[in-house]
């Protein structure tokens, strides 16, 4: 594919589950978006470079985004629309869209072993050696001060030693 897009919908705490779906995917519903911790919600998905209709499906509802471009089809049904100049391309960075819960970190792609472009994987013999997907690792950044807001709150006490249970004094017999 080579384009990605990343598709966003608001806070809104009445919101159980959004959806992105459109021309890429048939209109199968099949694009579940994560929530943000601020509320919103965000999927990045490979795109053909071509032109993309879609709709979000909020709480199992069809509803377009108010503030993107929309096109009413032949069938006088309103769609959001996306134009190719709009698609994000990820030529070259091996990343075919992000992992919104990892803080952003990309989707790599593996490759046949030797293989140079991806639409020769489908003509590859039986004998092909396919090699494991590249993955790499990142550290994000946190502020030195993370877990300043749990010091000197109240918390779980963990005693020194089991004798301090009170519960583990006396057990009683449990069988009949």
């Amino acid at each position: 594919m080579g384009f990605s897009h990343t598709f966003n919908w608001p806070a809104d705490p009445n919101v159980r589950d959004v959806y992105v779906t459109g021309s890429f995917d048939n209109w199968s519903k099949s694009s579940p978006m994560v929530q943000n911790v601020d509320g919103s919600w965000t999927v990045s998905i490979p795109l053909p470079d071509e032109k993309i209709t879609y709709k979000f499906v909020v709480n199992d509802n069809w509803v377009v985004d108010p503030k993107a471009k929309k096109e009413v089809d032949a069938s006088g049904i309103e769609n959001n629309v996306l134009d190719p100049k709009e698609l994000v391309s990820t030529q070259g960075s091996g990343s075919v869209g992000f992992i919104p819960e990892s803080g952003g970190i990309p989707i790599v792609s593996g490759k046949a072993a030797g293989e140079t472009n991806s639409k020769d994987v489908g003509s590859a013999s039986k004998d092909t050696q396919f090699s494991e997907p590249e993955v790499r690792a990142a550290v994000m950044p946190q502020p030195a001060n993370i877990h300043e807001p749990f010091l000197n709150t109240p918390g779980i006490v963990l005693p020194a030693s089991a004798n301090e249970i009170n519960e583990f004094q006396q057990v009683p017999d449990t069988e009949p």
